[in-house]
């Protein structure tokens, strides 16, 4: 118990530290680009047999997960600008 213990204290600790160098969007792109090192490691591992299927079905998750992750940051990146501009014009609006 103490020595699985000891390292998933360490994942964690390095995970946060990560997290507080990058940033939320960051941390979560490469939290789902993981998912393919460990699906190449599990057919190479496992006997899977092999086919065109498994590596297309591969590919379009990942093309999936980049979609929602590039389109999740730039809606981010969108309502701050949305709600800068409409700052400033409020301020110019106001005399202040």
């Amino acid at each position: 118990m103490t020595s699985s213990g000891f390292p998933g204290l360490a994942i964690s600790f390095t995970s946060m530290w990560f997290l507080h160098q990058t940033g939320a969007t960051t941390y979560s792109l490469v939290g789902s680009l993981n998912k393919i090192p460990l699906s190449v490691a599990g057919i190479l591992l496992f006997p899977v047999p092999t086919s065109l299927q498994n590596f297309t079905s591969i590919l379009f998750g990942l093309l999936a997960e980049l979609v929602v992750r590039i389109t999740t940051a730039l809606s981010e990146r969108l309502k701050m600008v949305v709600c800068t501009v409409t700052h400033t014009f409020e301020c110019f609006f106001k005399g202040k």
